[in-house]
C-alpha cells in the first residue's frame, strides 16, 4: 500500500505519494488540471531499497542530509493516528468552514469525479487493474528524476 499525503499550497493540492523508484508528486489545480513528477529519493537507499551507482555516484555525501521525503509522507501519515505525534508536529485539522477546506474541496473534487469510472474497472477485473495502473506508472515514471539536496541537516548538538 503506498504511503501519501496532501500539502495545500496557494489554491493547489500537491499529493505527495511514496511509490518506487521513490516519489510521485500530483499538482491539482481547482481547474482541473493535473500535472505530475516522479523523483527518485534524495536519499537512494530510504525504505530499504538498493540503491542504483547512479544514485551514489550523484550526490555521495545523500547521508549527511534530511530526509525530506519521509518528512513530506509519513510524519503526516503518522500523525493521523498519533496523537502524539500530531502535538509534536503541530499538526491541526482544518475547520469545515475554513478557505483551506474550500480550496481543498475544489481541488479534490476533480479527483472524486473520477472514482466511480476507476472503481467500475477495479471491480471487472481487480488484479488486472492493478497491474495495468503499476505498469502504466512503472512506464511513465521510470527511474525517476534525481534532486540534488542542498542543505545539509544541521547537528542535533
Amino acid at each position: 500500500m503506498a504511503r501519501w499525503s496532501y500539502i495545500l499550497y496557494k489554491e493547489k493540492i500537491y499529493w505527495c505519494i511514496e511509490w518506487d523508484p521513490s516519489l510521485i508528486v500530483l499538482e491539482i489545480q481547482q481547474n482541473g488540471v493535473l500535472q505530475a513528477v516522479s523523483m527518485r529519493d534524495p536519499r537512494p537507499s530510504f525504505g530499504g531499497r538498493v540503491p542504483l551507482q547512479a544514485d551514489l555516484e550523484f550526490q555521495v555525501d545523500y547521508e549527511d542530509y534530511e530526509n525530506h521525503q519521509y518528512n513530506l509522507i509519513f510524519n503526516a501519515w503518522d500523525s493521523q493516528y498519533e496523537e502524539q505525534e500530531r502535538k509534536w508536529m503541530k499538526f491541526e485539522s482544518v475547520k469545515d468552514n475554513s478557505l483551506e477546506k474550500l480550496h481543498f474541496n475544489k481541488c479534490i473534487s476533480h479527483i472524486d469525479n473520477l472514482a466511480p469510472k476507476i472503481e467500475e474497472f477495479y471491480q471487472q477485473d481487480p488484479e488486472h487493474f492493478i497491474n495495468k495502473c503499476k505498469n502504466r506508472i512503472e512506464k511513465w515514471a521510470g527511474k525517476g528524476k534525481r534532486v540534488l539536496l542542498k542543505h545539509k541537516t544541521p547537528p542535533l548538538w
